[in-house]
Parts: structure tokens; sequence; C-alpha cells
């Protein structure tokens, strides 16, 4: 919605009205727009007559001028040599940080899945792998490495042994 050019504006046409679909001037709910005008952040309203209140235009505009000058943050801007940093030169950034965050995966051969990855990989829900799968005398064993305290380990299973029983079941047609 654009403002008119003077006079008043109503809180339905500064916030937006979402029964209607309309958007709004500010991007604030009703609460957040009225705790900005009881702290200073944002021009206190005007009482026209019972029950309407509305904001001056003037008051607005002015508002949204001061936010306008606000200085843009940008995820530094310049490159190593102090020149202007181009998209290609952003992109590169945020793959190599991005490859700094990932792990190399590992080999299905020496890969050990626990219930979550098994369901995963086999579209089904933990509790139907669990319930239904793992329990079948011809599934794989089940590997419990040692934990501290003596407890028992989570199941891990081979990767490797579960595709191959999941292979066994392949339709005959």
């Amino acid at each position: 919605m654009n403002l008119p050019t003077t006079g008043y504006v109503r809180e339905t046409q500064l916030i937006g009205d979402r029964r209607k679909g309309t958007a709004g001037v500010v991007p604030f709910s009703h609460a957040t727009l009225w705790r900005k005008v009881s702290t200073g952040e944002f021009p206190a309203p005007v009482k026209l007559s019972a029950g309407v209140t509305a904001w001056k235009v003037e008051d607005v505009r002015a508002w949204m001028e001061e936010r306008s000058t606000w200085p843009r943050v940008s995820i530094s801007s310049v490159t190593e040599k102090g020149m202007p940093m181009t998209d290609d030169d952003l992109i590169q950034k945020l793959a190599a940080a991005l490859a700094a965050q990932l792990q190399p995966p590992i080999p299905v051969s020496i890969d050990l899945w626990d219930v979550a990855t098994i369901a995963r990989v086999l579209k089904r829900s933990e509790t139907q792998v669990r319930n239904r799968m793992i329990c079948l005398p011809d599934f794989p064993k089940a590997i419990r490495l040692p934990v501290a305290g003596g407890g028992r380990g989570q199941p891990l299973y081979r990767a490797t042994e579960v595709l191959e029983w999941v292979g066994k079941y392949r339709d005959k047609n």
C-alpha cells in the first residue's frame, strides 16, 4: 500500500489486514506497532473522534525517511585486496565457508547405521524399522560398541549388510 500525499492513515492502512490480504506500509504486527508507539520508536497517533485513531501521513513519512538513511550492512563487501567484492567473489567466499563445515561422506563399505539412518534410507518410520524389521531372524545382527560405565551401546548395523538384506526382498516380476 502506498501512503497518500497528505492526511491521515488508520492502523489497518499502516499494518495491512491479513483477512483481506492487504499489505501494510510498515512491517509490524498490531502489538509491535503499539509497543513502538509507547516506547517512542514510532510516531504517536492522533485521536480524531471517539473510537477513531489515525496517524498523520507527514509523521509516518518522516519516520520512514529517517529509517531509509540507515546504512545497509553487508557481508564484508571488500576483498582482501581492498577492491569491491563482486558476486563471484561472494559466491566463492560462501562456498569456501560451506566446504569448511561439511564432513566428507563415510563410504558405505565401512559405514555403521543406527535405526534412524536405516529408517531414512528405507523410507520408513523408526518405529516400523525397530518393531517390524530388526526383529526378523534374517535381519543383520547388531554391533554394540563398548561405552563408558559398562552400559549397553547403541545398536549399529553394517550398511552393506542392511543393503544386501533389502536386496533379497526385490520382487521377482
